[in-house]
């Protein structure tokens, strides 16, 4: 698969970057599904703060993929330290607070990387951490389809439920709601229309 660019010994970080509903988590299964037919050793981590079960889902197939749910860094460095990973999957990487350290440890052990993140906040402003690491990575665009206006340059993601999501733009409650009914992909022009 020539778009991940996966060659074992040759680690690279690649980021799919974009609004809420752009299929970044497809994307994400299909480099999973691709180096687990290739034979290569794998690990998907997903942040504890979405995810309990130990799962990765896609929210609209329902397709689930072996994941670790860590809280911390020393969980996943001890993980990635026991089994030897060529390729480490990370999703949603703007609710991992420790990434810039994580992926300076898996670029020490020449681990490649394939991430998923939103490019901005519920605000517009860019999450702190995908700000801080997105200048070492090969950047994918995920831009998605505005549900305002049907442009198809959508880049943000704008909170369509009315819930609000505090100081730290998350939403938590989001058991019997998928992300596309709380969230939804906006172009600039209407996501600044006052």
């Amino acid at each position: 698969m020539e778009f991940f660019n996966i060659i074992p010994g040759q680690p690279r970080r690649t980021l799919f970057w974009g609004p809420v509903a752009t299929a970044k988590t497809s994307l994400l299964g299909l480099g999973i599904q691709w180096v687990s037919r290739q034979k290569l050793r794998h690990l998907t981590f997903v942040p504890s703060i979405l995810y309990k079960s130990g799962a990765l889902q896609h929210s609209r197939t329902g397709i689930t993929f072996p994941a670790v749910a860590f809280e911390t860094l020393a969980q996943a460095e001890q993980l990635v330290n026991e089994q030897k990973p060529q390729v480490v999957f990370i999703e949603e990487i703007q609710f991992v607070e420790e990434l810039p350290a994580f992926l300076d440890f898996l670029s020490s052990l020449n681990i490649t990387v394939i991430m998923t993140g939103l490019n901005s906040r519920d605000d517009g402003q860019p999450w702190p951490v995908v700000r801080d690491i997105i200048h070492t990575c090969n950047v994918v665009q995920m831009p998605g389809i505005c549900h305002m206006c049907g442009a198809t340059n959508a880049l943000y993601s704008r909170n369509v439920s009315g819930q609000s999501s505090g100081p730290d733009h998350v939403l938590l409650d989001t058991t019997k709601q998928q992300d596309h009914d709380i969230f939804r992909p906006t172009c600039y022009k209407c996501f600044f229309a006052k």
